[in-house]
């Protein structure tokens, strides 16, 4: 019998399920539905996943399978901005831009919101408050509005290639990064009471310590008010949170992990001993001690001896960080001061108005402040003041077609881009006689505009044909008939493009200039000589208008460039990318090509340590990628609309969202809190909709559900699990366990998998012959 238990312990079991079934509205549970009950809204609803505190490890594995696909599923829609190519959003915060004008290539923050952001674009932060003093004689109510400005040599975004630097030891390949420059001013935060806050100018304490304010969204007390020698506020130290209370000695406080007590207070009422977590410490009235990561402030303290004990009061203040404002100074943020901030009151004697607040990055403050700053997608700077916002970047928005110029031989090259219909397009250059021409070769030759003309035999010449509406076309007289013979005087006429014949046995006239139609085209006016020693003259049609590639850019062609002309939006003033073809006779690779600069906005090394490969980009968004060195190929990324950067001012709780193609909305993952899984000994305790892990033998909870039956084991065959639901105080219970480890973890495959086993009902058996063979009996 001893063997037998150890063996039953062993499995992790489930039993015959004896236990108590669904009633009521429970009984609606149904595994098609799973994971409701436990999620509920995108949130985990008051649920717990129940091990048994003598469980296999088979049981934890399968637990952790069980939280891992309930994470997936707690997600929630979160409503994004539409277009084209859907951009980013934020769950909390707000997107740097302002009635269209977006966050483009070249600007910086203050160039797209000049005025700044106040409370209507970021309550969260900036929004509208109340200071409500109640302390001294000079009570009184105060609203007060808060503002951001950034600094116009700061909050860039451009293509940059950032230098090797403390921040970055190893550099960072060239890209698009928001740009935080060293020394440079990142914003100017005030707040301005809409009427002054009074006070006594001998009596500042008194009036102002105790006080609370809420400053970007969070609450600071208060602990120590001074000013200059005629009565103006010059300095607050306020401690970030808003729990002042008043502790009698010896009567322990508990404030998240941290419990406090007071331990004594000198006779003179000027101190207060202090002890937290273990520590004690003398704090002056007025002061603030630093104790790990909580701040204690004391505003009174209270001698107070009775015949038996003491029974000492102090009135403090517990928050995590103690922050010291001082006009003309520097922030100190818990002693550390910040070299790149500065601190302005405003008012006068007797009279408070607010203060400003401005920060420069690049001073040796901790982490990323240290020296220029750049921003990659996906990363944030935390502002190193007040800690409440960040400014983050969520990439770029944009929809982009790619063109390329290559070399396919020492003497020869190839342009190839989609035309307007959305058609391929091969576009060629040759050498001959150490000067270059459009064709596949000399019997090839493209004429790209009227009024060209083809020496030798007509046939094999091409034709750069453009519709009206800019649809680019490869012509070729694919066949001459000659002077006399069946079909004479007549050509066939192919669509290179899109690999269809448009003229077939179209009549000419030799010498003479002749309209042929074309199918669908229109058609083109030649002058044709008939003949091998003939030509052909391009006289008009089809090219009324330059080629438009397939998102709108303007393209030209020569016999040593090709022309890339932005189309006009709304906010930037549209650009040409040159691309130049040139001759190298003393070169083996003959051909050379290359990209004028003066035209990007940007150029930089796409390698640190090699100057030879670059990227530029146009303050449209056009992005040129091409080697100075092989100069044997241009890469352009060409975009549909301006490019721009999704930049965020946003409570450090927010995360970006979205950033798919054509959808309207995203998932924002709720991430569970600690304590989703608990132990049966703790559980068996609680009030909670529980998934429960593991049968009777290991698991008490499981033995709960099936009626604690005496062979735990009972019910249950080798190679079988169960997944049932159960009644468990009122809440929903599911149990998911088998005969051995291997069975209890198919069970809990399946269950993660359940569209896939297509589970249903309350209950069902399942035979686990592996972990890759699970079936539904």
């Amino acid at each position: 019998m001893k063997n037998m238990a150890k063996k039953i312990v062993a499995i992790g079991t489930g039993a015959l399920m004896l236990g108590a079934t669904l009633t009521g509205a429970l009984a609606a549970n149904d595994l098609a539905n799973y994971p409701a009950p436990f999620v509920k809204d995108g949130a985990l609803d008051n649920t717990v996943i129940v091990v048994g505190k003598n469980a296999e490890t088979a049981d934890v594995l399968g637990a952790i399978d069980i939280a891992a696909a309930l994470q997936a599923k707690a997600v929630t829609p979160v409503k994004l901005s539409t277009s084209t190519t859907v951009a980013p959003e934020v769950d909390k915060g707000v997107k740097i831009e302002k009635s269209g004008d977006k966050f483009n290539y070249g600007e910086n923050a203050t160039g797209v919101v000049p005025e700044g952001l106040n409370e209507v674009d970021l309550p969260e932060i900036l929004g509208k408050g109340t200071f409500r003093d109640t302390k001294g004689d000079n009570k009184a109510t105060r609203d007060f509005r808060q503002s951001l400005k950034f600094g116009s040599g700061s909050v860039f975004f451009n293509l940059y290639q950032p230098d090797d630097s403390d921040n970055y030891p190893e550099g960072r390949p060239a890209g698009n990064y928001v740009y935080l420059p060293d020394g440079q001013r990142v914003y100017n935060y005030t707040l301005t009471f809409t009427s002054a806050v009074k006070y006594d100018t001998d009596g500042i304490s008194t009036d102002l310590e105790g006080n609370t304010l809420n400053l970007q969204g969070n609450t600071y007390t208060i602990t120590e008010a001074t000013g200059d020698s005629a009565g103006k506020l010059t300095k607050l130290k306020l401690v970030a949170g808003d729990s002042t209370v008043w502790l009698v000695q010896d009567q322990p406080y508990t404030l998240g992990s941290h419990t406090v007590t007071v331990v004594d207070v000198d006779q003179g009422e000027t101190r207060c001993g202090i002890n937290v977590d273990g520590t004690t410490v003398w704090v002056d009235v007025g002061t603030t001690q630093v104790f790990g990561e909580l701040s204690v402030g004391v505003l009174q303290a209270v001698a107070v001896h009775t015949k038996d004990y003491d029974a000492d009061t102090c009135e403090v203040t517990l928050g995590s960080n103690e922050i010291v404002l001082e006009d003309g100074e520097v922030v100190k943020v818990n002693d550390d001061e910040l070299d790149g901030s500065l601190v302005t009151f405003h008012g006068t004697a007797g009279s408070w108005e607010g203060f400003s607040v401005t920060y420069d990055v690049g001073y040796a403050d901790e982490g990323i402040n240290q020296g220029d700053v750049y921003l990659k997608e996906g990363e944030a700077w935390t502002d190193p003041v007040f800690g409440n916002f960040k400014i983050m970047y969520g990439g770029t928005t944009a929809t982009t077609e790619e063109m390329k110029l290559e070399r396919t031989a020492s003497d020869k090259a190839k342009f190839t881009f989609t035309n307007y219909g959305g058609q391929k397009v091969e576009i060629y250059w040759y050498e001959s006689g150490n000067s270059l021409y459009l064709g596949e070769d000399s019997s090839k030759r493209m004429l790209y505009q009227t009024g060209q003309i083809k020496t030798g035999d007509p046939e094999r010449t091409r034709f750069l044909y453009t519709t009206s509406g800019g649809e680019a076309h490869v012509l070729e007289l694919s066949r001459v008939y000659g002077l006399t013979g069946t079909n004479a005087n007549t050509t066939d006429i192919k669509d290179l493009t899109y690999g269809v014949t448009v003229a077939d046995k179209r009549p000419f006239t030799p010498g003479t200039p002749t309209s042929i139609p074309l199918s669908g085209l229109g058609s083109i006016t030649l002058n044709i000589s008939a003949g091998s020693s003939g030509w052909v003259q391009w006289v008009s049609g089809g090219n009324s208008t330059v080629p438009k590639t397939k998102l709108g850019g303007k393209l030209t062609f020569t016999n040593d460039t090709v022309v890339l002309d932005e189309e006009d939006e709304v906010e930037v003033t549209p650009t040409t990318v040159t691309m130049t073809l040139s001759y190298d006779a003393s070169s083996d690779e003959r051909i050379e090509l290359d990209v004028t600069e003066g035209t990007l906005l940007k150029v930089v090394n796409k390698d640190q340590e090699d100057s030879d490969n670059k990227v530029g980009v146009t303050q449209k968004g056009t992005w040129v990628e091409w080697n100075e060195d092989s100069q044997n190929k241009v890469t352009v990324m060409y975009p549909e609309k301006d490019v721009y950067a999704n930049v965020f001012i946003a409570p450090l709780e927010a995360s970006v969202v979205g950033g798919s193609t054509g959808g309207a909305t995203a998932d924002k993952v709720n991430p569970f809190q600690v304590g989703l899984a608990v132990l049966d000994e703790d559980a068996e305790k609680m009030t909670k909709n529980m998934i429960v892990v593991g049968g009777p033998c290991v698991n008490t909870v499981a033995a709960a559900l099936m009626g604690n039956p005496t062979n735990c084991a009972e019910g249950f065959e080798k190679g079988k699990a169960k997944i049932k639901f159960f009644e468990w105080k009122g809440k929903a219970a599911l149990l998911v366990a088998g005969y051995e480890a291997k069975d209890t973890m198919g069970a809990a495959y399946a269950l993660v998998q359940k569209d896939k086993f297509k589970l249903s009902g309350d209950e069902v058996e399942l035979v686990v012959t592996s972990l890759d063979q699970i079936k539904v009996v």
